[in-house]
């Protein structure tokens, strides 16, 4: 028996469903195992699943700005869906579990147009047990990775450094990825959450996995 221990720890839309089905796989990924990425969530607008995102709290989620808003749209916490414990978008899985949105969170200096200041905090409805799980481990930016983290063992935890902003195309490996990097957002995140009128305040999650 082994136990990895997960930290999600603060350093240093495309609109998929109006563009056609959704690739069956990340680009040049593989299916990641059950439970293996507790931490990642699946954003699901009335139809289907839009974006990513990472809980770093029982009741915050870590996403990007522009899954939210941009030129011509606007999306509303009503419509939102977060999803936990869903290994795969084609079926329902028997573990998983959704939250509604109770606040949407936008970095006020986001620019749809530089994709500048490209963060976003959702504040759930009611807070996460934190016992489901989903994820994939991606390769390459593509269709519905938008708002998913990018991350790095270090010391035996998981650790966040990057949410998934923009590419040029799937599955390029000559064109570069774009990630929105957290630790110039550690001041932004920390005041989002501690100015929120909760009367229990998030710390960071960790979660120990005994397969």
């Amino acid at each position: 028996m082994w136990k990895t221990c997960v930290t999600l720890a603060l350093l240093t839309c495309v609109q998929v469903c109006a563009h056609g089905p959704m690739h069956p796989r990340v680009a040049g990924g593989d299916d990641a195992k059950k439970k293996a990425w507790p931490w990642m969530v699946s954003l699901h607008d009335p139809t289907c699943h839009f974006c990513g995102g990472s809980l770093i709290s029982s009741e915050w989620v870590l996403s990007a700005a522009h899954c939210f808003i941009g030129a011509g749209y606007k999306v509303s916490e009503k419509s939102i869906r977060v999803y936990l414990g869903k290994m795969t978008q084609r079926e329902e899985n028997k573990n998983e579990v959704f939250k509604e949105v109770q606040k949407i969170y936008t970095h006020d200096l986001y620019n749809a147009k530089t994709a500048d200041n490209d963060i976003a905090l959702l504040h759930l409805s009611s807070p996460v047990d934190l016992k489901t799980f989903w994820g994939n481990e991606n390769k390459h930016i593509c269709l519905g990775d938008s708002g998913g983290p990018i991350m790095s063992e270090y010391d035996s935890q998981w650790v966040q450094f990057g949410i998934t902003s923009w590419g040029e195309s799937c599955d390029k490996p000559t064109l570069p990825g774009v990630y929105t990097s957290i630790s110039q957002y550690q001041q932004w995140i920390t005041d989002t959450i501690t100015n929120h009128p909760s009367q229990n305040l998030p710390t960071f999650v960790t979660l120990r996995i005994t397969p």
